[in-house]
């Protein structure tokens, strides 16, 4: 999933979905999930990924950390 910033095994994507009610199929290439119509919070592309990294474990995602890093040093060049 790279709305993340990396990348969650499709498998996985798919079983976390299904795990949070979400109907998910197959289309060509894409996936096609359907909110659950309880879950008023997820409207879109945004809150299905951040569904799917909070179950996959924000810790796992190593580009967080990354970004971090990457912005830091960016105030520390400007520092300079």
């Amino acid at each position: 999933m790279r709305t993340l910033g990396t990348a969650i095994d499709e498998v996985e994507m798919i079983s976390i979905l299904r795990t949070l009610s979400f109907k998910v199929e197959q289309q060509g290439e894409a996936l096609v999930a359907t909110i659950p119509s309880w879950r008023d919070d997820v409207t879109g592309m945004p809150d299905i990924a951040e569904e799917v990294a909070r179950i996959h474990n924000y810790d796992n995602i190593d580009l967080l950390r990354h970004w971090h890093e990457s912005k830091r040093e960016q105030y520390l060049l400007c520092m300079r």
